[in-house]
């Protein structure tokens, strides 16, 4: 793969980034870029975000386990999440 010249220092090893430029353009990816903000661009792979009703469900679980009194790190290793995604979605309530 030949070494692209990204504004943003995006080099070869960046795989995807390096292809989502070669495919958009660099005015255009300069512009997705500047749109959402920072250099890094974060482009999930199929299959690796949960669906939004298995995050709901998700959620529904964490609150009413911790209504239960588990602790946070028991609820965390349950779902397989961090401890910090069940303090997330447990301040979005309070």
């Amino acid at each position: 793969m030949s070494t692209l010249n990204c504004p943003s220092h995006y080099t070869a090893a960046d795989n995807d980034a390096a292809r989502l430029l070669s495919l958009l353009g660099e005015p255009k990816f300069t512009a997705l870029q500047k749109a959402f903000g920072g250099r890094r661009i974060w482009i999930p792979k199929a299959g690796t975000r949960p669906s939004c009703l298995t995050c709901c469900q998700r959620d529904k679980c964490i609150k009413d386990w911790r209504k239960q009194h588990r602790p946070v790190a028991d609820i965390a290793r349950h779902l397989g999440v961090s401890p910090k995604t069940v303090y997330r979605v447990l301040e979005r309530d309070a």
